[in-house]
């Protein structure tokens, strides 16, 4: 599947084993990718909107 047609998503939470759990199955289904963790905050939304 190419990039185009993936929803990307950012994960943000201040707990790394939760936001690595959470990537793993969310990258179980080929429609999604993780493109961002960032912790929490303004690094969240500066990542977001590099996403798109």
């Amino acid at each position: 599947m190419n990039s185009d047609s993936q929803i990307r998503i950012v994960l943000i939470d201040d707990h790394k084993i939760f936001r690595e759990g959470v990537k793993k199955v969310v990258e179980m289904e080929p429609h999604f990718i993780v493109v961002g963790k960032p912790m929490m905050g303004k690094k969240g939304s500066v990542s977001s909107r590099n996403a798109t």
